[in-house]
């Protein structure tokens, strides 16, 4: 019971981090998009 119980929350917090990583990458994408779109409009 204690072995499940551990790799259960083992299997949890992995998926946690890789939605932490997946957030993390659309931010800066989102953060690189706002950005170009700025130069853009000082470029016009």
């Amino acid at each position: 019971m204690g072995l499940k119980l551990g790799l259960l929350v083992k299997e949890k917090a992995g998926t946690l981090s890789i939605n932490n990583t997946q957030n993390a990458v659309l931010s800066v994408k989102q953060n690189y998009q706002a950005t170009t779109q700025e130069d853009s409009v000082r470029e016009l």
